[in-house]
């Protein structure tokens, strides 16, 4: 004839609810997913000092931007080293002039949200040099922008135009006529250096998207297919004379396409990574006393 109340407890930490009713506490699993946003702003002949504690040397930028992200504050950027040729994670955050022609990405972080983005190089002040050729038409844009220059209606022609060090992303319209087909190009930084070429990082379509040659498209585009299709274009000679040894003819994955377009960030190439922290808990089952059974016995009677 007893009468109980059962005590409700519930109560959120972390993201995590407990419910205590019943005999099993419940544990409602909750995943909280942290993003942290690294910008890494790029500086061409610098280099930073001191290497990084324990393995400091890389063979791509990514896997390096990666490890000195969860290095911390003992990682405080990304020296390249062209004799070696491996990305080195240095402890330094102040650039210093390379007589070797280093170059380094200086780590910030910026916000708690989003992803790892690389920047392309700092100097927003300064001038490139841009190189177009293409069988057999050319439209040049830069940013998205349409920009005019002499030489593009001509398959062994070169263009030549100016354009900011702040440039996000260039894009090559090529129109063949038939025969021969193929897209080369080069940007020089204002001390002459050849800082990207025509190579399978450029990605092709055959068919134009909305903001395709702007900075931050987010586009599906397939890489570059590399072509020895252009046997001119295989050799310095002509116009192309002196253009870098590592620049390569690229056109869409099929010769088929009479227009090709194709495009290069150059400020920006993304890595994304989550922190994410996860607590579980598992079912506890409370343990019960056992019940007592009371017994009622009959009364004895007295014997006489």
């Amino acid at each position: 004839g007893e009468i109980s109340w059962i005590k409700q407890v519930v109560t959120s930490m972390g993201g995590l609810s407990f419910d205590f009713s019943g005999p099993t506490r419940q544990v409602i699993r909750r995943t909280t997913t942290r993003r942290v946003r690294v910008t890494w702003g790029q500086h061409n002949g610098v280099y930073l000092a001191g290497y990084s504690r324990g393995k400091h040397k890389y063979n791509n930028l990514k896997t390096a931007a990666r490890a000195c992200f969860k290095r911390g504050r003992g990682c405080g950027g990304i020296t390249y080293e062209p004799r070696s040729k491996k990305y080195t994670l240095r402890r330094g955050r102040k650039p210093r002039r390379s007589r070797t022609g280093e170059r380094s990405w200086i780590k910030q972080v910026t916000t708690s949200m989003g992803g790892l983005s690389f920047t392309g190089p700092a100097n927003t002040g300064r001038q490139y040099t841009l190189q177009v050729i293409c069988d057999d038409i050319t439209t040049i844009f830069v940013d998205g922008k349409r920009r005019t220059a002499a030489g593009t209606r001509r398959w062994n022609k070169m263009a030549t135009l100016k354009i900011p060090a702040s440039t996000r992303a260039i894009g090559v319209k090529c129109r063949n006529n038939g025969g021969p087909y193929g897209i080369m190009a080069q940007v020089k930084d204002s001390t002459g250096k050849v800082i990207f070429v025509t190579d399978n990082t450029w990605n092709c379509s055959n068919k134009p998207q909305r903001g395709w040659a702007a900075g931050g498209f987010r586009g599906r585009w397939r890489p570059a297919t590399v072509t020895r299709n252009q046997k001119p274009y295989l050799r310095n000679i002509g116009a192309w004379r002196g253009m870098s040894r590592n620049k390569k003819v690229i056109w869409t994955n099929t010769g088929r396409d009479r227009t090709a377009y194709c495009r290069k960030d150059l400020r920006k190439s993304t890595v994304r990574t989550k922190v994410v922290r996860t607590t579980t808990i598992k079912k506890m089952k409370v343990k019960r006393r056992p019940r007592v059974r009371r017994v009622t016995r009959p009364p004895v009677k007295p014997t006489s």
